[in-house]
């Protein structure tokens, strides 16, 4: 079992999740109303998905739900685990039940393992660049209603999570910056209010870096510097303070 597997975890939430971005999914695709496949309803059939590229396979709990709600008759048989390494030509599952029933979700079910997958996949090739003393985390930059997905295909890649939501941790950027007037008086303020929460200053130069280590902050995050400034900042910054 890889890491990547070990982080895998469904919990009451995700699957709550799942149950409801499927359920939108098939009614944003009007699946009941598949004009193409009206006249098989008394057919039954067989269908298999192949990869074709190498890379992590995510996405599996979503497609057996496109099903589950289409039609319980559909029986998923998959050949490789959440998580597993993919080889081009690999087989990844194989379907048996009503050809209506296997066209009506294909798409959808399809939408989620190529997302899911694809994020898995730049996410592995990123944890295997990165080797053992990095650890790559994710962003909020979701697509609205398929946060706990992404985040989730993220972990399948050996990703780690970085917050979910506002609440989760305090990060300072630059629009709070400037509505606190100075990055020294939003760091002091919030770190009052929330003093067991971990403090994330974003910094866009050299300068800024120095001032957030005055400020004592706990993090700091080099925002669109080049190598050769980020491996300035991280001499400057040496362990006073988490890098990321």
């Amino acid at each position: 079992m890889t890491m990547a597997q070990r982080n895998i975890v469904i919990t009451r939430e995700l699957e709550k999740s799942i149950q409801q971005t499927v359920q939108t999914a098939l009614h944003e695709d009007r699946c009941q109303w598949d004009l193409s496949s009206f006249d098989l309803e008394n057919q039954c059939g067989r269908a298999t998905v192949k990869s074709r590229d190498n890379g992590v396979l995510a996405g599996r709990p979503w497609f057996d739900e496109v099903y589950e709600q289409i039609d319980g008759r559909v029986a998923v048989d998959w050949h490789l685990d959440e998580g597993g390494v993919v080889c081009a030509g690999d087989r990844l599952c194989s379907l048996v039940g009503p050809v209506q029933s296997l066209l009506r979700g294909e798409r959808c079910a399809l939408n989620f393992l190529q997302l899911l997958s694809g994020i898995a996949s730049c996410t592995a090739r990123y944890v295997e660049q990165a080797g053992t003393r990095v650890t790559i985390k994710d962003t909020r930059k979701t697509l609205p209603g398929l946060r706990l997905a992404q985040k989730y295909a993220v972990r399948c890649g050996g990703g780690e999570n970085h917050r979910y939501s506002l609440a989760d941790a305090v990060l300072i950027k630059e629009n709070n910056m400037a509505a606190y007037g100075s990055m020294q008086k939003a760091v002091a303020t919030l770190r009052q209010r929330y003093p067991d929460k971990d403090m994330e200053v974003e910094a866009e130069n050299l300068q800024q870096v120095k001032e957030a280590m005055a400020a004592k902050a706990d993090t700091i995050l080099l925002d669109n510097f080049s190598a050769q400034e980020a491996e300035l900042a991280i001499k400057i910054i040496g362990k006073q303070a988490a890098i990321e």
